[in-house]
């Protein structure tokens, strides 16, 4: 069973980092921000992204929909993270083309377990993962803020696992890291540090663009 899957899954991606990028995990900047989702030029979602800081360590949450063609709305996800950003659980409750879909998920060391209810029939399934595996959900973009937080501190070459939940781990390669001026529906941004990455996908389609805005 697998879920509608993501654009972004291109062969090539530049993503914003830090310019001065140190060898532990960055911490990122708490509080809200707006995700919108574009395709071919055309805004066809939103979401609203929040990422606050625990004693426990870190937790994402989002809310949002994106259109036609997806069809995909997220009634609540959040995912909570140790402070050291391996992933400790994570509940999607959302709706795919009018169809509620259900994915909870807890984490050891090495394995994912996760519960999936989709037209009415709930079934388990385990994936081994790696250690701070980043967790991204298929048209859930708020996740990608743990993985802005590991390029952060990228280099050239570097490997970052990242468990496309609930199908497989797959490995995002750093490609180089340069300045850049990177250019969206939203206008332009220079980045003194971007990284650019290669990921192999389960099933790459359409690219989107994704605007990223603080509130």
């Amino acid at each position: 069973m697998r879920f509608h899957c993501i654009a972004l899954a291109v062969a090539a991606l530049s993503t914003a980092v830090g310019a001065n990028a140190q060898p532990a995990p960055a911490a990122p900047g708490v509080g809200e921000a707006a995700f919108s989702v574009f395709l071919k030029g055309t805004q066809i979602g939103r979401e609203q992204v929040s990422v606050s800081k625990t004693d426990a360590g870190w937790i994402i949450t989002s809310t949002g929909r994106t259109g036609s063609p997806v069809d995909f709305s997220i009634t609540r996800f959040e995912i909570k993270y140790s402070s050291d950003w391996h992933p400790l659980e994570m509940t999607l409750e959302a709706r795919l083309r009018n169809a509620p879909v259900t994915l909870r998920t807890s984490f050891t060391l090495t394995t994912a377990i996760n519960e999936i209810t989709q037209n009415n029939t709930t079934v388990s399934k385990e994936d081994q993962v790696s250690a701070r595996t980043v967790v991204l959900p298929n048209n859930v973009f708020g996740s990608y803020e743990a993985l802005a937080v590991r390029l952060s501190t990228a280099a050239a070459n570097d490997e970052i696992p990242v468990y496309v939940i609930p199908q497989v781990e797959i490995k995002v390669k750093v490609r180089s890291v340069a300045g850049q001026t990177l250019t969206g529906p939203g206008g332009s941004m220079a980045c003194s540090s971007c990284a650019r990455m290669r990921r192999a996908s389960p099933s790459a389609r359409k690219p989107r663009a994704i605007q990223r805005t603080s509130t």
